[in-house]
């Protein structure tokens, strides 16, 4: 059975202030508040400088898409757990990564890498076109940026497969990213996973569980985990995880204005 953890993101309403008297102009307050100091448009460098909008910011409604990130330990069944996801669901679209590192038996150009090589990988970094990037094992992977942006715009939910180093520039970039980390039960049943792959020698699997290990170390800066111990499980409560996402007040804030302004009629 799979189980989810839920980490709060709206520990900011803890900072909000008193409704007092009037109720409607209370809660006005506190989305302002909400949405001035916690969820602007824009993210900041520790220099000031203004990075990008972030185009999962949606008021409108809550059927736009958002941008979700998956990450995981290298066996822990994360591309398997979003196959299925993209199999059962057409509002979710996987943003296709850049990669050096060499294509595995299987594994197609364009479908699931866009394979590179290093001179191409610098290059694209250099004329701005990748909303992350990271270097693991002497390779480097990235997100290229404008596919992801057009399908966030068109309403899909665009899931990231990055690990943790990519995740942490994606909420700075991206602050109304939902971060998921999916996980095996044990760390037992991690190493039998990357075993019965079959595919690596025992030094590469070693190295896998010592990075294994200090990811571990940046799992509580997730906003939900999801243990995968049965598939099924585990993809219905990714699915779930990010239908409550998308229903948390900050992303419909014109829902809620909407609301108030009827209810304003009422109030005396």
């Amino acid at each position: 059975m799979a189980h989810i953890y839920y980490r709060s993101r709206l520990r900011c309403l803890r900072e909000m202030r008193s409704p007092g008297p009037n109720a409607v102009s209370g809660l006005r307050q506190g989305l302002k508040i909400l949405s001035n100091r916690h969820f602007r448009l824009t993210s900041k460098s520790e220099n000031g400088n203004i990075l990008r909008q972030d185009p999962c910011r949606r008021e409108d409604s809550m059927d736009k898409g958002i941008l979700v990130v998956i990450s995981g330990f290298s066996g822990a069944g994360k591309g398997t757990v979003i196959k299925k996801l993209l199999s059962e669901s057409d509002d979710y679209w996987l943003s296709v990564s850049m990669t050096t590192r060499a294509p595995r038996p299987g594994e197609e150009d364009g479908k699931d890498y866009f394979f590179v090589t290093h001179e191409k990988f610098e290059q694209t970094i250099a004329e701005n076109g990748l909303i992350e990037y990271a270097q693991f094992a002497g390779n480097y992977y990235g997100t290229p940026k404008a596919a992801v942006e057009q399908k966030i715009n068109e309403g899909k939910n665009v899931i990231l497969e990055i690990e943790i180093q990519g995740a942490r520039n994606i909420r700075k970039i991206y602050p109304e990213s939902v971060l998921v980390f999916i996980t095996p039960p044990t760390a037992d049943e991690l190493e039998r996973r990357l075993k019965g792959r079959g595919t690596e020698t025992e030094e590469k699997i070693a190295a896998r569980l010592s990075r294994a290990f200090e990811e571990s170390e940046g799992i509580d800066e997730y906003d939900y985990i999801v243990v995968n111990d049965d598939l099924d499980k585990c993809v219905a409560d990714v699915l779930d995880t990010i239908a409550t996402a998308k229903r948390q007040p900050f992303r419909n804030e014109g829902f809620i204005d909407s609301l108030i302004k009827g209810l304003e009629k009422y109030h005396k």
